[in-house]
């Protein structure tokens, strides 16, 4: 029973992260980029598959999405990625993620860059 109560503890840590909804304004955008520094490591994840392959692999894109009112993730795609294989991955991440609902119940769209450079 320890146990069990171990790894749920874990992944709560890592997936039950509680955040406010979403205002309009700069508080909502800290909310969301809070949110999405949460998931640095996932999209980071999906660079790393790549730079085993290739250790010089640098690449960048532009992240086009849209948070629903109850903080679903649509309209994804990824503008400039030069991999496929990585691009799919960040889109398959970015569409995981739950966002806090949004207060006035209106759609967000969002337009995020993401940098892929090797750590030294």
């Amino acid at each position: 029973m320890k146990l069990l109560f171990f790894i749920f503890v874990v992944l709560c840590i890592n997936s039950c992260t509680s955040y406010p909804p979403i205002k309009q304004g700069e508080e909502g955008t800290e909310t969301i980029r809070s949110v999405m520094l949460d998931h640095t490591s996932h999209f980071r994840n999906c660079y790393e598959k790549e730079l085993i392959k290739d250790a010089n692999y640098v690449d960048k894109c532009t992240l086009y999405f849209s948070i629903e009112p109850d903080g679903t993730v649509t309209n994804t795609s990824a503008k400039g990625m030069k991999n496929e294989t990585v691009k799919k991955c960040i889109i398959d991440t970015l569409n995981s993620i739950k966002f806090p609902i949004i207060e006035n119940k209106s759609r967000i769209e969002i337009t995020q860059p993401l940098n892929f450079v090797k750590k030294n």
